[in-house]
């Protein structure tokens, strides 16, 4: 007897949206209702304050451009995902609990655990771009004692080539999926993609998978 083709559910509450503002604290709503919620300090001239977010959730994961352009400081609660964030220009600073990293154009990192709160601080204007991921999805591809989800246990790349992989892999999301209409609406691309990005997750950054 042949088996039934299998089905991929399609993501439930898929959308894009763009918001821009000259506010201060319009731009820490959005942030608050988008990413997390923060306790904010402004840093230096708000005068001429301008901050875009364009972010395409396609269920699996989330796509995020970000631009800001005067200083901030924002003590974030626990995301509750996995945020892989790429500096493209400018220099922000990100602590949390064990581990302090100060990153600059081309840097790629983990912002923090997912279960722990962060503290995010530039001080002139950055543009970054941000995936986000259930952390369930690593279970995809690889488990940890008991078959626990995985947890890393270092925020930044283990190495340069590892580094370049999940940078080839953030290219491909943006440029080939979120980028191209067609597989940003294929339930099986965006699947198989949330996979790759897991596997990529796992081979970057130290972790504590055992299959």
């Amino acid at each position: 007897m042949s088996r039934a083709p299998a089905t991929v559910p399609v993501p439930a509450g898929s959308v894009s949206r763009v918001f821009s503002t000259t506010d201060p604290v319009g731009a820490h709503e959005y942030i608050c209702d988008a990413y997390s919620h923060t306790s904010m300090r402004l840093i230096g001239d708000q005068t001429s304050v301008h901050m875009r977010d364009e972010q395409h959730d396609l269920g699996w994961f989330t796509v995020s451009d970000f631009r800001h352009s005067a200083g901030l400081e924002q003590m974030s609660d626990p995301i509750g995902r996995l945020l892989l964030a790429r500096v493209v220009e400018g220099e922000w600073q990100c602590d949390t609990i064990g581990e302090d990293r100060r990153t600059s154009p081309g840097d790629i990192c983990l912002v923090a655990q997912p279960d722990r709160p962060c503290l995010i601080r530039w001080e002139a204007p950055v543009h970054l771009q941000f995936i986000s991921i259930d952390p369930a999805t690593l279970l995809d591809v690889a488990g940890a004692p008991g078959d626990l989800v995985p947890r890393f246990t270092s925020l930044t790349p283990v190495s340069a080539g590892t580094k370049q992989l999940i940078g080839s892999v953030m290219d491909h999301v943006l440029d080939d999926v979120v980028g191209n209409p067609t597989a940003a609406q294929a339930p099986r691309v965006l699947q198989s993609t949330a996979r790759t990005l897991a596997a990529a997750l796992l081979e970057t950054f130290p972790n504590t998978a055992t299959r």
